[in-house]
C-alpha cells in the first residue's frame, strides 16, 4: 500500500509539471503570438503571413513537445481547441497563398494536413519515437531549445528584422533597404537593422554550439535524435530559411552592411579582411540550416 501510494503521488507530481509546462507555453510563447496576430495592419503596415507562420511555428513546437513527454497530452489539447479557430485562420491564409511549400518542410505540411483534418484527436500523427518514450536527455535538450527560442521569438528587433527579410516584396526590399539602408549612414538606419541581424548570428550559433556538444554524447548518436535534431530545425526554417536563395541574398547583404558598420569602429586591424572572416563564420552557420540550393525548405 505505500508504495502505491508512492506511485501514485509521483503521477500526480509528473501530470502537474507537465501542465504547468503547458500553461508556460500559452504565457510565453503563444500568447505573445496571438498578440502579435490580432495587433497586425494596426501600425499601419502589414506583416503578411508572418504572423500566421509564427502562429503555425507555435503548433509544431506543441506538437514535437508532445511527443518526447514533455508537454502533457490533455493540456495541450485543450489550448489548441481553445484556439482553434485561430490556428486554422492562420492554416489557411498560408494554404492560400500558396506559401506552405516553400516555408515549411514536408513533414510538417503532413503534420499540419493530419492534424486540422479533424478525423482523429489531436497529436496523433508523426511521432519521433514510435515504440518507446523519448529518453530523459531529449526532453531536456527540448526544453534548452525551447526556452531559448522562446527568448528569440519574442525579439523586437530580430522580429522585426525577420519580417523583412521574410514577407518583403522585391520592389518593399528595395525601398526599404537597398535604398534607405545600404545607401544610408548606419547610425541612420532603422533600429532593427544591427541588432536584429546580430540577433539572429547569436542565435544561428547557440543551436550550432548546443546540438555540436549532445552529439558528443554516446546517447545523442542516434538516428532518432538525428530526426529530433531535424525537426527542431525544420520548425524554425520558414524564417531561417537559407536554402532559399531570395532570403539567404538578403541576409547576406545586410551582413556585408552590419559586418563594415562594427568593423569601422575598429583602427588597428585590416578591416575588410576582418569582414571576410567574420561573413565566413556566418556562411558556416548558415549552411547548418540549408545551403542555397532550392527554393523549398527543408532544403
Amino acid at each position: 500500500m505505500p508504495q502505491q501510494q508512492d506511485e501514485v503521488r509521483t503521477t500526480r507530481t509528473d501530470d502537474r509539471l507537465l501542465n504547468s509546462r503547458v500553461v508556460f507555453f500559452l504565457n510565453d510563447r503563444l500568447g505573445v503570438v496571438l498578440d502579435r496576430l490580432k495587433q497586425q495592419g494596426s501600425d499601419g503596415e502589414t506583416e503578411g503571413f508572418f504572423a500566421e507562420a509564427e502562429l503555425l511555428e507555435a503548433f509544431l513546437w506543441l506538437h514535437l513537445g508532445v511527443h518526447v513527454g514533455y508537454f502533457s497530452t490533455q493540456s495541450s489539447r485543450r489550448a489548441v481547441y481553445e484556439y482553434f479557430p485561430f490556428f486554422l485562420s492562420a492554416y489557411d491564409a498560408v494554404f492560400e497563398a500558396r506559401l506552405l511549400e516553400t516555408r515549411f518542410a514536408s513533414p510538417l505540411r503532413a503534420i499540419f494536413e493530419s492534424e486540422f483534418s479533424g478525423k482523429q484527436e489531436l497529436f496523433s500523427s508523426a511521432p519521433i519515437w514510435i515504440d518507446s518514450s523519448a529518453p530523459e536527455f531529449v526532453v531536456d535538450s527540448f526544453q534548452d531549445n525551447l526556452v531559448v527560442a522562446n527568448e528569440f521569438g519574442r525579439g523586437l528587433e530580430s522580429h522585426a528584422f525577420l519580417r523583412a527579410i521574410v514577407v518583403s516584396s522585391e520592389e518593399a526590399w528595395a525601398a526599404r533597404v537597398k535604398q534607405r539602408l545600404l545607401s544610408a549612414a548606419v547610425d541612420k538606419a532603422e533600429p532593427w537593422f544591427l541588432a536584429g541581424y546580430f540577433e539572429v548570428v547569436q542565435y544561428l550559433k547557440w543551436t550550432r554550439d548546443f546540438f555540436n556538444r549532445a552529439r558528443l554524447d554516446e546517447k545523442a548518436q542516434t538516428r532518432l535524435f538525428g530526426d529530433f535534431v531535424r525537426r527542431v530545425k525544420e520548425i524554425q526554417q520558414w524564417k531561417l530559411n537559407f536554402g532559399n536563395t531570395q532570403y539567404r541574398d538578403r541576409f547576406d547583404g545586410i551582413g556585408r552592411v552590419a559586418a563594415r558598420a562594427v568593423v569601422a569602429e575598429v583602427t588597428d586591424t585590416d578591416q575588410e579582411l576582418t569582414v571576410i572572416r567574420f561573413l565566413k563564420e556566418v556562411e558556416a552557420l548558415t549552411n547548418e540550416w540549408g545551403a542555397p540550393k532550392q527554393m523549398a525548405a527543408g532544403s
